[in-house]
């Protein structure tokens, strides 16, 4: 059931992770299934949303309140040699 699958995806930097969700909604030709959460700003994440871009922090923080991330069926961490 594809209701229930969110995917993480970080980017290290904010405009990159608003650029990149915007590009996949269009790419998924559905705006609502992608969404991004930057720091200050959550208001782009849906209960529709399957892809969530966010920033690193935003992540760890995540890690912070549920260390498993059991929200996420899987985890992309993008750019981490940075």
């Amino acid at each position: 059931n594809g209701d229930q699958h969110l995917i993480a995806v970080t980017q290290p930097r904010r405009v990159a992770a608003i650029s990149v969700s915007q590009r996949v909604g269009q790419e998924l030709n559905d705006e609502t299934k992608v969404g991004y959460q930057v720091r200050y700003d959550k208001s782009n994440c849906s209960k529709g949303m399957r892809i969530k871009f966010m920033t690193d922090g935003i992540l760890l923080r995540e890690v912070q309140a549920d260390f498993l991330c059991r929200k996420y069926t899987a985890i992309v961490i993008d750019e981490a040699h940075e």
